[in-house]
């Protein structure tokens, strides 16, 4: 008789490619202003849809802040109408509640392999691109903290 002895199986690592995908769309859309009823300004606006998965923990701040840079030259490349919409201010009196995106936002970390890895769904709709900066630093910042407390938001 020949002894047996249980095998043991280790888990391969996972594969720590990132897989990454980012689609923009810009568009214009009239905007009643409060300050003048009945009258409407054009504003460039743009949704955006935002894939990465198989982050590595450590890089995903900076991934992340990347794909939002990479999103917003692309939201202002020279196909579009007017560039550097970003450098303008804000017009005074512009209905803000238009400004707020429709968004929808998964963060999940995957800590039960040796490397913990992230991955991010972003999808945003009717988003000024003047306001993009504002909205991609806060969206950041708040990814940030939860990276960094395991929370999945």
């Amino acid at each position: 008789m020949v002894a047996q002895f249980p095998q043991t199986t280790t888990t391969p690592a996972k594969n720590l490619t990132p897989q990454i995908k980012v689609d923009v769309k810009t568009f214009t859309e009239g905007i009643a202003r409060i300050s003048e009823p009945g009258t409407q300004r054009n504003y460039r606006m743009c949704g955006i849809d935002i894939v990465v998965s198989n982050v590595n923990k450590s890089l995903a701040v900076a991934t992340f802040s990347r794909v939002f840079t990479y999103a917003q030259s692309l939201a202002n490349n020279d196909i579009n109408p007017t560039p550097n919409v970003n450098a303008n201010p804000v017009e005074a009196g512009a209905n803000l509640l238009q400004a707020k995106p429709e968004t929808g936002i998964t963060l999940s970390i995957d800590s039960t392999e040796l490397m913990s890895v992230c991955a991010l769904t972003l999808s945003i709709a009717n988003l000024r691109l003047d306001y993009m900066d504002e909205y991609f630093n806060s969206t950041l910042a708040y990814l940030t903290n939860a990276i960094a407390n395991d929370l999945n938001p």
